[in-house]
């Protein structure tokens, strides 16, 4: 079973990561109406859910959510309250509406990606990207413990020095392929013209009679 954001399988279920949208298309404000379904907040509460909620790897700003939440409003899905000198933000009854509908058919949307066989790019990008959501975690843990830093450049020495040696591996290969099929071609093109040579010789040998 592939591994699915906490909001349903259009954001970065499918290979996406850091630096794409970690959200499909539109669909933050139904993270915003989740989040809002369980307890009023106001914007900075609702930026720093998020990003928790994405184990870091989605930053909201506030030119992207606050605008949002304006669109929210407009729609009637959520109401604004004044509350100790901060707007405080309630989905409403229409915004409820919305979210269960969109809950539904992004499960119909996950169970049929879950149907569908990853690709070996696929598995291979999405195991990239958990690899840089550990790294980060892994880095953040290391700022505040001396013994785990100690621990963690050891890893990430080895772990680059592997990747190194793949890396010089994976170029001798492919110079190996092409110096391969450099000399294929040559072999075909000498093959040619020795059947050209062959066919000459055939054609200038003189007949009886002549």
């Amino acid at each position: 079973m592939r591994k699915r954001p906490d909001w349903g399988c259009r954001g970065e279920g499918r290979g996406g990561g850091p630096g794409r949208r970690y959200f499909g298309r539109g669909n933050v404000k139904f993270a915003l109406l989740e989040l809002l379904a369980k307890e009023p907040m106001h914007g900075y509460q609702m930026m720093k859910a998020l990003e928790e909620r994405s184990d870091g790897r989605y930053t909201p700003s506030a030119g992207s959510i606050y605008p949002t939440l304006q669109m929210m409003e407009d729609r009637g899905w959520i109401d604004p309250e004044e509350e100790g000198g901060k707007k405080v933000y309630r989905a409403t009854a229409a915004g409820l509406a919305a979210l269960k509908e969109w809950n539904e058919q992004s499960r119909s949307e996950c169970e049929r990606l879950d149907a569908e066989p990853l690709s070996s790019r696929e598995r291979r990008l999405g195991d990239t990207f958990e690899l840089i959501r550990l790294l980060t975690k892994a880095e953040k843990k290391a700022s505040f413990s001396a013994g785990y830093a100690a621990k963690y450049e050891s890893f990430l020495n080895t772990s680059l020095q592997e990747l190194r040696t793949l890396l010089t591996d994976g170029r001798t290969e492919e110079s190996r392929d092409r110096n391969q099929a450099a000399d294929d071609v040559t072999d075909i093109s000498e093959s040619e013209d020795t059947d050209r040579d062959d066919t000459s010789a055939i054609q200038s040998k003189p007949r009886r009679g002549e």
